[in-house]
C-alpha cells in the first residue's frame, strides 16, 4: 500500500484517522456509483486511483476490467482481470468477467477454463 506521508484530516464530527486503505475504498465506492449509472470512463478514473493507492488490490483492478470492458477496451479489460487473478487467483467474479472478456474476444477454449475457476 501506498504510505500517507502527512497526516491527514480527519471528520470534524469523528476522530477516524485516514489511511490508504480506507481512501482505496472510497475510489473503489465512488468508482462503483459512476459504473452503475453507465459512466464508465468516470468510473475507471475512479478505479485507476484505488490502484495508485494498492497495486495490490484485487477488487480494483477487478473494477477497472469492467469499466474497460463497457468502453468496448476488451483487451485492456482482460489486462486488468489479469493483474486482479495474480493477486487472487480464486476471485469468482474476476474468472467469470476473465471468461466473458475473452469470449468477446474469441478465445472461447481459453475462456472456458476461467469460468470452470468461477465455479
Amino acid at each position: 500500500m501506498k504510505k500517507i506521508e502527512k497526516k491527514e484530516q480527519s471528520s470534524k464530527n469523528f476522530d477516524i484517522p485516514i489511511n490508504a486503505s480506507t481512501i482505496m475504498k472510497g475510489y473503489i465506492s465512488e468508482g462503483n456509483m459512476n459504473y452503475y449509472e453507465s459512466r464508465y470512463d468516470k468510473a475507471l478514473e475512479f478505479y485507476q486511483k484505488a490502484v495508485e493507492v494498492d497495486p495490490n488490490c484485487a477488487a480494483a483492478h477487478h473494477h477497472m476490467g469492467l469499466a474497460l470492458r463497457q468502453l468496448g477496451k476488451v483487451e485492456e479489460a482482460v489486462i486488468s482481470f489479469r493483474r486482479a487473478l495474480k493477486i487472487e487467483p480464486n476471485h469468482p467474479l474476476a474468472n467469470n468477467n476473465m471468461g466473458l472478456a475473452l469470449c468477446q474476444l474469441g478465445q472461447d477454449e481459453e475462456a472456458l477454463i476461467y469460468y470452470n475457476k468461477a465455479l
